[in-house]
């Protein structure tokens, strides 16, 4: 929040409604996934996505054993919160590795709204 907010400070009308947006939401991680998950218009295309997967297996495989590591994290935590945080860390880290290509975080991000398991059911397969 102090980082969109420091992008708008002469604004105080954005900072307003950054402040009750995160209001709205249950946790901080809510927002974080509202974020995350920000896709206007693009439908997951688990085929495209996987061939993208691939392609950044091979040019930067940290970023996806990072997703591996966070996604198998949120997935064995009990807390709900932890779930939210370590799975919305998990897609993070994999558009990381996109940072070059926003198309292709778009796609990921469509696939994580709409296919979660179904993304990283693909990110394993690497």
């Amino acid at each position: 929040m102090a980082t969109l907010g420091v992008g708008q400070r002469h604004n105080a009308s954005a900072q307003r409604t950054y402040t009750d947006c995160r209001k709205s939401l249950p946790s901080i991680h809510a927002m974080m996934r509202a974020i995350v998950t920000a896709a206007p218009g693009r439908a997951c295309d688990l085929a495209d996505a996987d061939k993208n997967i691939d392609w950044q297996a091979g040019a930067n495989g940290s970023s996806v054993s990072d997703a591996k590591r966070y996604w198998t994290q949120g997935q064995s935590a009990s807390d709900p919160n932890a779930k939210l945080y370590f799975g919305t860390l998990a897609a993070d880290s994999l558009m990381h590795g996109q940072m070059h290509n926003p198309p292709v975080i778009q796609e990921y991000r469509a696939c994580f709204r709409d296919n979660p398991s179904g993304l990283f059911g693909l990110v394993f397969q690497h």
